[in-house]
């Protein structure tokens, strides 16, 4: 009787053992796709800084309204990072980092036209980097969960870096005719779905001559 109650005792603690070890290996992230989502996070609010400020302080009305653009899709896309992070007990960084401090006080020292050139051209940059990044992730993560997001994100993130290169090189004046009158084509409406609801929903891009598109006024 004793070596039955020990086989069933013996049983569940093998059983249990194995249950724990089976979570671990679902929740588990590997240092590289902790490294990763860390300089995703550091990246995505430094884009929503520096989207603040092309906001308040470009000139132009399309720059202005691609930095809006930068605060709300680069936000929903940070937002869906940091609460995919808290399932997998990973924290990650809120704030930029030293070096996006560095860009963000140089282009605050700027204004009027040489600063909408400036963060452009920096906007040129950082998604050429992101993209060439997420692309090398969506084949080396391992954690299926992040390669998820790092997929779902990955097309609003080239399309940024066509927009950011079509208004630099427009502003760099290597394309005729001038920003304000560039097509609606040039910004448009984008949606970034997550499982069960949508994240960041623009209106349809109207357009108007005088204002630009209504993107600013659009539910988020």
């Amino acid at each position: 009787m004793w070596k039955r109650v020990f086989a069933s005792v013996a049983v569940m603690v093998l059983g249990t053992a194995g249950l724990s070890s089976l979570e671990a290996q679902v929740t588990r992230v590997s240092e590289n796709d902790q490294s990763f989502m860390a300089k995703a996070a550091e990246g995505g609010a430094a884009e929503v800084e520096l989207g603040r400020l092309a906001a308040a302080r470009a000139v132009n009305p399309v720059v202005r309204q691609f930095g809006q653009r930068m605060v709300v899709e680069h936000g929903a896309a940070n937002a869906q990072l940091e609460a995919l992070a808290a399932t997998k007990g990973v924290d990650l960084p809120k704030e930029p980092g030293p070096q996006h401090r560095t860009t963000y006080d140089r282009l605050a020292a700027l204004h009027g036209q040489e600063f909408d050139s400036a963060y452009m051209l920096d906007m040129v940059q950082d998604h050429d980097k992101d993209v060439l990044e997420f692309e090398r992730a969506s084949t080396a993560i391992r954690d299926p969960g992040v390669k998820a997001w790092v997929v779902q994100t990955l097309p609003t993130l080239r399309e940024h870096q066509r927009i950011a290169r079509q208004l630099s090189a427009v502003m760099a004046q290597r394309a005729p005719g001038p920003v304000v009158g560039t097509s609606p084509s040039a910004l448009p409406a984008t949606v970034l779905y997550v499982p069960s609801r949508t994240v960041g929903r623009w209106c349809a891009g109207t357009w108007d001559s005088g204002v630009g598109t209504n993107f600013g006024t659009c539910s988020r």
